[in-house]
């Protein structure tokens, strides 16, 4: 950690980080060593990973000492602990950003279109601890379908059923100006949902949906990406195929990834994301009873920007959610009844406070289109 400090301190010109921040040490897999760590603690940020192998000590240890958690989901409830998810890149841009869209939206918001492009240098290599976590998802990938496919059943005790009057549907592959658009494999699709579902629920909000896609701009690199996630979706089946994913990663990722190899930081400075989130829906003119396909004429759009996602922004949202988290958790226990426990950022988090903030510091900026006229 000290020597991770003297780094900081040489990239970001702050003097004498090693002695301004102090260093508390607790045993990552001793749940009561990190309780002791947390107990003076009002928010935890849980950077560890895979986290399917190494979290949920965090998380047990969070709710005994009752600080929040900024990442994954334990049942907080009844120790009134937030548990708050999927507040990286994956999933703050796509929830927070629908969340905004739907409080600038001039009218009602029915459905949102998430449209993610990439540039990157191809040269850099990405950490082999993302390989593992990427292992690690598609190994468990059945069990989060199922657990999914139960939490959004019309049946579900955890939400209220809700009828579309539009149902969105989902493409599978489409060529357009852009590139090759195909669905997005990460969380964001799921963590919205689960946002609209609960803020319906909870506060009686009409929920708006959403269809996730990624655009890649050349065949080439759509075939590569096939390639991977048929080699993860394969091995990860089976234990020796999956000790051979993780010994020969470099291979089976066609060199997307490189064991011993970290990012290059001045790669990584290259690097660009642009989220696109086009919203469709009714002008405040329609009455509900009027409401259809044929008449959900407006389409407005908020398009984030920012540097590389996969490490540096996920930084720089983390942070800044973080921030905004404790601020409004004090917030709120005064002034709502909003029910402890297991939530997404969408849920607990005012979108335009966590925009503000974004778009001062400027490394991630978000823009609201009132009339888009993009595809």
């Amino acid at each position: 950690m000290k020597q991770y400090l003297g780094e900081m301190e040489a990239s970001t010109g702050i003097a004498n980080l090693k002695d301004k921040i102090p260093i508390i040490e607790a045993n990552g897999s001793d749940v009561k060593s990190m309780s002791k760590a947390f107990q003076n603690a009002n928010l935890v940020m849980n950077c560890i990973g895979p986290y399917s192998l190494l979290g949920e000590p965090v998380v047990k240890a969070c709710i005994d000492s009752k600080s929040i958690q900024c990442n994954y989901n334990a049942a907080a409830a009844r120790n009134q602990v937030y548990v708050v998810g999927s507040c990286g890149f994956d999933s703050i841009p796509a929830d927070i950003g629908t969340q905004y869209l739907k409080q600038k939206f001039p009218g009602h918001l029915h459905q949102v279109e998430h449209l993610l492009e990439l540039w990157y240098n191809e040269r850099n290599r990405f950490s082999y601890a993302t390989w593992i976590a990427l292992i690690e998802g598609y190994k468990h990938a059945p069990q989060l379908k199922r657990i999914r496919k139960e939490l959004f059943s019309p049946t579900s005790s955890v939400y209220k059923p809700y009828t579309w009057i539009v149902p969105q549907k989902r493409s599978s592959f489409k060529r357009s100006s852009r590139g090759y658009i195909v669905p997005f494999p990460g969380s964001d699709r799921s963590v919205v949902k689960r946002t609209q579902l609960h803020r319906y629920s909870v506060f009686n909000e009409l929920p708006t949906q959403l269809e996730a896609y990624y655009c890649i701009r050349d065949l080439k690199t759509v075939l590569r990406y096939a390639a991977m996630g048929f080699n993860l979706s394969t091995f990860t089946k089976y234990e020796f195929t999956e000790r051979l994913l993780r010994k020969y990663g470099d291979f089976f990722s066609l060199g997307t990834f490189e064991k011993g190899k970290m990012p290059d930081r001045q790669m990584l400075l290259e690097n660009q994301f642009k989220l696109t989130l086009l919203g469709r829906g009714w002008p405040k003119k329609i009455a509900d009873s009027d409401k259809s396909v044929s008449n959900m004429t407006q389409q407005s759009a908020v398009i984030i920007r920012g540097g590389d996602g996969a490490y540096i922004e996920t930084a720089t949202i983390a942070i800044n959610t973080a921030l905004v988290l404790l601020e409004e958790i004090y917030r709120q226990q005064k002034n709502t009844t909003l029910p402890y426990g297991v939530i997404t950022p969408g849920s607990i988090i005012p979108p335009e406070a966590l925009v503000n903030r974004l778009n001062r510091e400027g490394r991630v900026v978000v823009d609201f289109v009132e009339n888009y006229q993009g595809e």
